[in-house]
């Protein structure tokens, strides 16, 4: 009986020591930024600024009637995160100014410095372009690492899908931006590479030729490999076997260049089923592994509930034993 209440109270300590050695490990930005998590206020000013977050990418879709209100939120939006982050400061309790205002500098605060750089730069003269600064809507995800996912609750949707989005975006960049990568930027650049000598080798071969228009209607046109670029486009674009490299695939053939065309199907089958399915491997692996640490932590709190649910019976049986003793 206290081999298992040592066993439950163990349970119960992990998760706390595991907390507290990352928060040992993170900045002081992380750690007063947990703390403002727990408050109120706190709350409501992160689902203001994921509201006005999530209503640009629906504004941008009008710019001729929501051109603005697209300013005004993103003036409200800057305003909201200049307070946050002066929140974030105050929270930190050592240091400086300047050490305060480097901590509360969090890796992903990026995203948003960006996405509002962007935003401010060109929405007066290129609202178009401006539209990039949407992307800032992933910055909310790294928030849900300060709530838990409790089932039946109202923001349980929200938070769960967040962390499930973290833990994509993580991965990925794992596999993109760290020595952790399993391969991802090599097979991009092998096939990117592989795209520019064949487009390099089709451009110096074709560029000049006449070829039969792949219309179907037996006039000659110039090659549309007639540069490197536009070669290099077609060759990325057979590898998703897009139309137009398609339509310099049939105008070759037409034309009985037969050597070509093998060639091409060659480089279609290595491009697209081999670099492709590659790195489908690569991330669907880098997602599996992310199913596979939701799986543990599922498996630890069903662990966790049969030790529970056993030291309650073990104690109903004890109870009872000492009744029919007394």
């Amino acid at each position: 009986m206290a081999e298992l209440n040592e066993m439950k109270g163990e349970a119960k300590e992990e998760p706390k020591a595991q907390m507290a050695a990352t928060l040992d490990e993170d900045s002081q930005g992380d750690v007063a930024l947990l703390g403002l998590a727990k408050l109120w206020w706190f709350k409501i000013y992160l689902l203001i600024s994921f509201a006005l977050a999530v209503s640009e990418p629906f504004l941008v879709a009008f710019p001729d009637t929501t051109y603005t209100a697209q300013v005004i939120v993103l003036a409200l939006s800057s305003a909201l995160w200049i307070f946050g982050y002066i929140c974030v400061m105050i929270k930190i309790e050592e240091g400086g100014f300047f050490k305060r205002l480097h901590d509360a500098f969090l890796t992903e605060i990026l995203i948003e410095v960006v996405c509002f750089a962007i935003g401010w730069s060109l929405i007066f003269r290129d609202p178009g372009m401006a539209s990039i600064r949407c992307f800032r809507v992933f910055r909310f995800v790294w928030y849900s690492e300060f709530y838990e996912a409790k089932k039946g609750t109202f923001f349980y949707p929200v938070t769960f899908f967040a962390h499930i989005v973290l833990q994509y975006l993580e991965k990925i960049g794992a596999e993109l931006c760290t020595t952790n990568s399993k391969g991802g930027i090599v097979v991009l650049g092998f096939f990117f590479y592989m795209a520019y000598v064949f487009g390099v080798s089709f451009w110096q071969k074709t560029g000049n030729l006449l070829l039969v228009s792949p219309e179907g209607n037996g006039s000659q046109e110039l090659s549309e490999c007639d540069t490197l670029p536009h070669c290099f486009l077609i060759m990325l674009r057979l590898t998703f076997w897009d139309g137009s490299g398609f339509d310099y695939l049939k105008s070759l053939m037409d034309n009985g260049s037969n050597e070509l065309v093998s060639l091409l199907i060659l480089y279609m089958c290595i491009s697209a089923m081999v670099l492709l399915n590659g790195l489908i491997g690569i991330f669907g692996g880098a997602f599996q592994a992310a199913t596979v640490e939701e799986d543990e932590g599922e498996e630890a709190e069903q662990t966790l509930e049969r030790i529970e649910n056993l030291c309650k019976q073990l104690s109903a049986d004890v109870a009872e034993l000492k009744n029919k003793n007394n």
